[in-house]
């Protein structure tokens, strides 16, 4: 499991590509466009879609709506 909100778009394009070859999960959402910083995204790359959904129980509610849920 990996959470970040300091990437940038170009800095997953390739991960992407690998993390999904290998069965991984990435998922992404904008930043609130209220900084300097709006350009980058709020990352979760995960293996395991029952860990994610363990992982969102302990997310605030905020961060689970960016991302859908």
């Amino acid at each position: 499991l990996f959470i970040s909100s300091n990437v940038y778009v170009w800095d997953i394009a390739a991960a992407r590509i690998l993390i999904e070859q290998r069965g991984g999960f990435l998922i992404s959402c904008e930043k609130e466009k209220k900084t300097a910083c709006s350009e980058k995204l709020f990352v979760a790359a995960f293996r395991s879609p029952e860990l994610w959904e363990e992982t969102l129980e302990l997310l605030p509610p905020n961060v689970k709506s960016a991302f859908g849920y």
